[in-house]
């Protein structure tokens, strides 16, 4: 058993160290997927808008587009890192 830990240095680990290890494992997991979750509501948000703005060339401009179109850009631009976007 002591060549065992000899030559796998990590697997006389303390309890401290491995709980360390899964939360810091566990905050870039995290971190990735909320990124996953921003990047997929920024392509759907994208995705909402090119047809709002394909809606307006072929109607014509209209109150309730141009409104929805508003929102729907300053929620992008918040995920783009501008949250002041969402107060105006």
């Amino acid at each position: 058993m002591n060549a065992f830990r000899d030559e796998w240095p990590n697997t006389a680990q303390s309890a401290e160290d491995r709980a360390s290890t899964r939360e810091r494992v566990t905050q870039q997991l995290e971190e990735q997927e909320a990124a996953l979750y921003r990047e997929c509501e920024f392509k759907r948000l994208e995705r909402t808008l090119n047809g709002l703005y394909a809606r307006q060339v072929a109607e014509g401009p209209s109150v309730l587009l141009r409104q929805r179109t508003q929102r729907l850009e300053a929620i992008m631009a918040a995920l783009q890192g501008h949250p002041e976007a969402l107060a105006g």
